[in-house]
């Protein structure tokens, strides 16, 4: 989806090189710089996953200026976005995933969801200009 010419992989947890794909199912934390932009994302997004912290660590050891995040519908995980965007004065911008009845079609639902997101990041950004 994204060439070696338009990102900068800074940080990821679970990467050895940027060339080296993540593993299905497995949870990350990877910080891009992109069109001039830091962008964290942070997939483990469960209750008791410690959600506030690892966000609260890729700003402060990063200063990302967008953060994508996973989080549940309610609860905790939800709880800690609010308590990161109001001490960091950062705008939410809630999401969800695509959701099909045929589970055949769930790998082509999130890479449509993700390219969705990378066109928001894009536009969110062009709109800064």
């Amino acid at each position: 989806m994204l060439s070696e010419n338009t990102i900068d992989n800074i940080y990821c947890d679970k990467l050895v090189n940027k060339n080296e794909k993540l593993r299905k199912n497995e949870d990350f934390t990877l910080v891009v710089q992109f069109l001039d932009k830091t962008i964290g994302i942070e997939s483990k997004g469960d209750p008791n996953s410690e959600l506030k912290d690892r966000l609260q660590k890729m700003i402060d050891d990063y200063n990302v200026d967008y953060i994508f995040c996973t989080t549940r519908t309610r609860g905790e995980t939800v709880d800690d976005v609010y308590k990161i965007s109001d001490s960091n004065d950062y705008e939410i911008l809630w999401t969800s995933t695509y959701h099909s009845d045929n589970e055949s079609n769930t790998d082509f639902f999130n890479n449509l969801k993700a390219q969705h997101l990378l066109d928001l990041l894009k536009e969110l950004i062009n709109h800064e200009k």
